[in-house]
C-alpha cells in the first residue's frame, strides 16, 4: 500500500476531539469503534431495561388498583328481606343476620360495638341515624317501605370506621 493511499485512509478516519481534528490508524480506529458501539449498547441497554421496569410498574399498579371489585356476599335472604355485603372487611364484622317473621324485626349481631346505624335510601339520602351502643342491633322491618333499597351505615365509635351493608326490602 503506498503512502498516499495510507494517508487518505487515515484521514477518512478522523474524528474532531475537542476542536481539533485526530488521525486515528486502522487498528486505532477499530477499537474505538468497538468501544463506541459496546457503550451505545449499554446505553440502549439501559434505557431498554429501565424502560421494562417503569412499564411493568405501571401495569402492576393500574391492575392492582383496577381490580375487580368483590362481589357482593349475601348473608340474609327470604321472601321479605335480603341483605348483602359487598366487601369481605364488612363480612368479617359482621357476625349475624337474622329475620323475624313473626315480629318483623331484623337482628344484626356484629363483631365490635356499633355507636350509630344510618339508614340510606336508594338515593343516597339519609333516613334515619339512631343510636345504638351495643353490638346487637335489632332494626323493625316497619321503618322500611316494601320493594325498596336501603344502605344500612353501623358507624363504630372506637375507629371512627363506617361498615355498610344493603337492604332489600320485598
Amino acid at each position: 500500500m503506498s503512502k498516499n493511499a495510507h494517508k487518505q485512509d487515515c484521514v477518512v478516519r478522523s474524528w474532531i476531539v475537542m476542536g481539533k481534528s485526530v488521525v486515528f490508524d486502522p487498528f486505532t480506529w477499530v477499537v474505538l469503534q468497538i468501544m463506541f458501539v459496546s457503550e451505545l449498547k449499554v446505553k440502549v441497554m439501559k434505557n431498554l431495561i429501565f424502560s421494562l421496569v417503569v412499564f411493568v410498574s405501571t401495569v402492576t399498579t393500574v391492575l392492582g388498583n383496577n381490580s375487580n371489585p368483590e362481589s357482593s356476599v349475601t348473608i340474609m335472604s327470604n321472601e321479605k328481606v335480603e341483605c348483602t355485603i359487598e366487601s369481605s372487611e364488612n363480612s368479617e364484622f359482621l357476625l349475624t343476620a337474622e329475620y323475624n317473621s313473626k315480629s318483623e324485626v331484623i337482628d344484626f349481631n356484629t363483631k365490635d360495638e356499633v355507636s350509630f346505624v344510618q339508614i340510606f335510601s336508594e338515593d343516597g339520602k339519609m333516613q334515619y341515624q339512631l343510636p345504638v351502643m351495643s353490638n346487637k342491633i335489632k332494626l323493625s322491618l316497619k321503618i322500611f317501605d316494601e320493594n325498596e333499597n336501603y344502605r344500612l351505615g353501623f358507624l363504630i365509635n372506637k375507629n371512627s370506621k363506617i361498615h355498610f351493608t344493603t337492604l332489600k326490602v320485598n
